[in-house]
Formats: C-alpha cells, sequence, structure tokens
C-alpha cells in the first residue's frame, strides 16, 4: 500500500493563491510540481467554499453528536423509502 503524502499548509495556499490570483492552471501546477492536476483542483474547490481554514490539515477523528448522526440516518431512509416521506 502507498502512503499519501501531504502537503503543508503553506504550500496549499501558495498554489491555491497562484491558481485565484496569478490564473496559473492546475495542469501547469501539476507539470511544475508533479503533483495530479485533480489534487490542485480540489484544494481550490476547498478554498472557494471554506477559505484560508479548509486547507488547514484535519488532526484526529471527527467526532459527531448522537443527535447528528440520528438526523444523517432518518434523511437517508426518507430519501431512500419515498412513500415514508410526506408529500
Amino acid at each position: 500500500m502507498i502512503k499519501k503524502k501531504k502537503h503543508s499548509f503553506a504550500f496549499k495556499l501558495h498554489c491555491v493563491r497562484q491558481m485565484s490570483e496569478q490564473y496559473r492552471s492546475a495542469k501547469s501546477l501539476s507539470e511544475e510540481y508533479g503533483i495530479t492536476n485533480s489534487l490542485f483542483k480540489d484544494w481550490l474547490s476547498v478554498y472557494q467554499h471554506q477559505g484560508v481554514p479548509g486547507l488547514l490539515s484535519r488532526k484526529g477523528k471527527r467526532v459527531f453528536s448522537s443527535q447528528f448522526k440520528l438526523s444523517v440516518l432518518t434523511a437517508i431512509h426518507k430519501d431512500y423509502n419515498p412513500v415514508l416521506s410526506p408529500a
């Protein structure tokens, strides 16, 4: 199994700013750094939706409340059982 390489926050921010402010393409960055262009596109999308904090690495396991988990399961159940959903 291949271990994924982790890129620093500073590197991600540098690349995203090159794409958004200097109009560099993901393809040109891919060729320059030897990283797949889809990764640059993912970083840009996260940056556009979540801003700078979205580029920070998440450490540790994410914890969700029981209420949140129940609401997700209820929504999934309604989506897959349209007869049970109110009209």
